[in-house]
């Protein structure tokens, strides 16, 4: 049987091994002797405890702190992320409808603030309201700006600590004497006269490392030089807004050109979301040894994943080539590829923003990947697609329980399930697992429930526009046709539906369709609408409603991603 350390084991080892001398045995039954064992056993106690706890912290696997992990994750070339704020656009003007040319040019200088009355959301660049827009949109993130000042020694490698729980993980500028530097992942690969830094998540964190070069790996700051970081504290996950129209209240003092204080009105049309807390111990401890076996090398679709992931601006990534495209099609021409793809790395990149991505970030992620890529492979960036679904619900609850509760529990539960930031490109939806899902609802006695697709789209031409809706085939008589003026209208307005073919008529005997059909087997098909709109056909928003044929959602392309937008519930009690 092991040795056991524990209090209890211990002092009764050294009692035991006491009483087997005879010259002991008398001592023992001093009570200050047997006080002076018990000390001894709990310093031993607490030792065998230290070092139990330490080599378990040496453990990779078994590390039970993130700042163990931490410490070793920086030797694999792993850049641990930091809490990540919450994105999105709010509509600024200068009346409440958004409908009122200002009278001189507004301008909305980078971190602006605006609030939900609990949050603070900050802009992200410079912008101008100008005299000839009734509103203008804004990139906001989660958080308040903040800034440090640092008078450089001169030192060679000189650092400073910013300490901070909060520091957003991506949206930071650093300036020396004013002049903006760049930051690097690793300063090993800086020229001397590179005006860069190398960031690090403090073990703990409880702030970041700014590091700088040393005249031979990156320009080494000179004594008197004044460094000033300019970054956002962010809430993290703790800052998603996922209530349209809360954000009413901008924080900050404007003026227009004139010189002339301005009130502004501000709302946001969708969810302020994204924001993540800082990696899981679970996380860390999964990527950053891929990151170290890749040794420096991207030569599969699981290095190329696994590199693009650890850019800060990177929220989703899913990368293919040929092998992937012949699974897809479900083809088969021997070992070979079909020449089109033949050595194409194909990427389609979610930023952090949930847009896509900057020429200049795609940029950076090519300058990356193209010293550590086979010669031959050609890096090609895709456009992503976000699959909008709805769930159309007809649920008998037991007597007892709340209707609205049940509402509540229900979305919560398909919500958790189903947003982009919990699915991956490419992932479907089985029928059995959300009728399993939402059974699982306390409350619910049984439930009959259809997924629906939701599709956007703006007119190309007056009243017009042609489309190849992403999934099909779809059920005929379940489409539907929206509309929303970006000024008048504050909600989608029902105005067509189709038939078992896919023909649209008027829903309300206002709008006049024309030629209008959707293909229900191929998803192709158009709009033109000759009655009904008055105005610039470029304000309209246009969306297609509808349901597909198999109950799953399955998603053909690896651009494609779902993402939960609501629920139609309609609630009975049982009989």
């Amino acid at each position: 049987m092991a040795l056991q350390f524990d209090y209890q084991s211990i002092l009764n080892r050294l009692l035991a091994n006491l009483s087997t001398k005879t010259e002991h045995k008398q001592v023992l039954n001093d009570s200050s002797v047997k006080a002076i064992m018990e000390v001894v056993a709990q310093e031993m106690e607490d030792t065998m405890s230290n070092s139990e706890y330490l080599t378990l912290e040496n453990n990779w696997s078994l590390a039970r702190n993130k700042s163990s992990l931490l410490t070793e994750s920086r030797v694999h070339g792993y850049k641990v992320s930091r809490l990540q704020g919450a994105v999105g656009v709010v509509k600024v003007g200068v009346d409440k409808d958004f409908s009122t040319f200002p009278s001189h040019d507004i301008i909305l200088p980078q971190f602006t603030q605006f609030s939900n009355g609990d949050l603070t959301f900050v802009s992200i660049s410079n912008a101008v309201l100008t005299t000839l827009n009734k509103f203008i949109e804004l990139n906001i993130v989660q958080g308040e700006s903040k800034f440090q000042v640092f008078d450089a020694a001169g030192d060679v490698n000189e650092f400073f600590i910013v300490s901070n729980n909060f520091i957003e993980n991506s949206l930071y500028v650093l300036t020396v004497n004013d002049e903006k530097w760049i930051e690097v992942k690793s300063l090993f690969d800086a020229k001397s006269t590179d005006k860069v830094f190398e960031i690090d998540t403090l073990p703990d964190f409880s702030g970041i490392k700014l590091t700088f070069g040393d005249n031979i790996k990156g320009k080494k700051l000179s004594s008197g030089d004044r460094v000033k970081f300019v970054f956002f504290e962010t809430q993290g996950a703790n800052g998603n807004i996922l209530v349209s129209n809360s954000i009413t209240e901008v924080l900050s003092p404007i003026e227009n050109t004139n010189g002339d204080s301005v009130e502004l009105s501000v709302t946001n049309e969708s969810a302020i979301a994204g924001g993540k807390n800082e990696a899981s111990i679970d996380e860390i401890r999964n990527t950053s040894p891929l990151i170290f076996q890749m040794g420096g090398r991207a030569s599969g679709k699981v290095d190329y994943e696994v590199l693009i992931k650890n850019f800060p601006f990177v929220k989703k990534v899913s990368v293919w080539g040929a092998y992937e495209y012949l699974l897809d099609n479900k083809e088969n021409n021997g070992w070979g590829y079909p020449t089109p793809l033949e050595n194409r790395v194909q990427i389609s990149v979610i930023s952090t923003s949930n847009s896509k991505l900057t020429l200049s970030q795609e940029d950076e992620i090519r300058s990356t990947l193209n010293p550590i890529k086979p010669p031959e492979d050609i890096i090609t960036f895709n456009p992503f697609e976000i699959i909008k679904i709805i769930f159309n619900i007809e649920a008998v609850v037991s007597s007892g329980y709340v209707l609205d509760q049940i509402k509540i529990d229900t979305d919560a539960k398909l919500s958790n399930a189903y947003t982009l930031d919990k699915l991956s490109f490419k992932q479907g939806i089985p029928e059995s697992e959300y009728i399993g899902l939402i059974q699982e609802v306390e409350g619910v006695k049984s439930h009959k429930t259809k997924v629906k697709i939701v599709k956007d789209y703006v007119f190309t031409d007056r009243y017009a526009v042609g489309f190849k809706l992403p999934l099909y085939p779809l059920v005929g008589n379940s489409i539907e046709v929206w509309k929303k003026h970006k000024y008048t209208d504050t909600q989608y307005i029902l105005i067509g539906r189709g038939d078992s073919l896919g023909n649209i008529t008027d829903a309300s005997n206002e709008y006049t369709f024309v030629h209008n059909s959707i293909d229900t087997i191929t998803g192709e098909g158009g709009i033109i609408i000759t009655q009904g709109l008055t105005g610039n056909y470029w304000d309209y928003g246009i969306r297609i409603i509808y349901e597909l044929e198999d109950d799953s959602v399955e998603l053909p392309l690896r651009t494609q991603i779902i993402n939960y937008i609501y629920s139609e519930i309609n609630l009975t009690y049982e009989v």
